[in-house]
């Protein structure tokens, strides 16, 4: 099965489930989008601010910093003969792409009419989607042949949005999760594939239980990509609550939300 993989560039936790589907016997991973979420964050720094809020901005300012030198630091290990036996332990889904030297595309509109044409072009049979800010619209959804399939943090239909796992430690859930559905133009409002439920321990950072989410993901994809081929239609759980209830979907946090949680979870270490 021919698979085209769309993440963000900055992205670390798609990784394991990139990893995992190259190493697979059954798919194959035709071609990786990064969506350029360097220069969306340099076009509209003050709404940036405003989503993540002071300190997860900082935070993610240094990360692409970092991650700027570590490229640098790659190209050399590539170019210089004494460094190209030098191990480079990638960090990211785009480090990884550029030392397996997968066929990828950093872009700024994955919705462009020509990376549909890609698509169709490659005879992608699914599409899918791990950490990605940008919203896919219909010409995209339907140039792959099978289906497209997002990945999203949590146990649809609950926690729709953009920052899930913040929202569940934020409410203090005892259960989190992540759920493989196929994608509609609404947002987290197709039909449920999969969904594999986790355990949340409250005292986990966002950054920690993240990474714990997408690993599960990474461990469950190579099967229910299967089932996606075999089962064109059938094989889903159901519906999400796009139209049915709009109280599942939670935006960005404000800054008095950011500081509450930081507060709950300061709390619960000390207990």
């Amino acid at each position: 099965m021919r698979v085209a993989f769309y993440t963000n560039l900055t992205a670390r936790d798609s990784l394991g489930v990139l990893q995992r589907l190259e190493s697979s016997s059954q798919h194959r991973v035709v071609r990786v989008y990064f969506y350029d979420t360097v220069s969306e964050a340099r076009q509209s720094p003050m709404r940036i601010w405003r989503e993540f809020g002071t300190w997860r901005l900082a935070a993610k300012v240094w990360e692409m910093a970092t991650e700027r030198l570590r490229r640098v630091l790659m190209r050399s290990c590539s170019m210089l003969p004494g460094l190209r036996r030098y191990r480079w332990t990638p960090r990211s889904a785009w480090e990884w792409a550029q030392l397996q030297r997968v066929p990828c595309s950093v872009v700024r509109d994955l919705n462009d009419p020509e990376y549909a044409a890609q698509l169709r072009d490659e005879q992608i049979d699914v599409l899918l989607v791990c950490i990605c800010k940008n919203i896919l619209r219909r010409p995209v959804l339907e140039a792959a042949g099978v289906a497209a399939i997002n990945i999203h943090p949590s146990l649809l239909p609950r926690y729709r949005g953009p920052l899930p796992i913040f929202w569940m430690l934020y409410h203090g859930e005892a259960e989190a999760g992540v759920t493989f559905q196929r994608m509609t133009e609404r947002i987290d409002a197709g039909p449920i594939v999969a969904q594999f439920p986790v355990t949340l321990d409250l005292e986990k950072s966002e950054a920690e239980l993240s990474r714990q989410l997408f690993q599960v993901a990474a461990e469950q994809v190579d099967e229910v990509l299967t089932r996606v081929v075999e089962e064109p239609v059938g094989g889903m759980v159901g519906e999400t609550c796009a139209t049915a209830d709009p109280g599942c979907y939670y935006s960005y946090p404000s800054k008095d939300d950011i500081r509450e949680l930081s507060e709950r979870q300061r709390a619960r270490r000390r207990r």
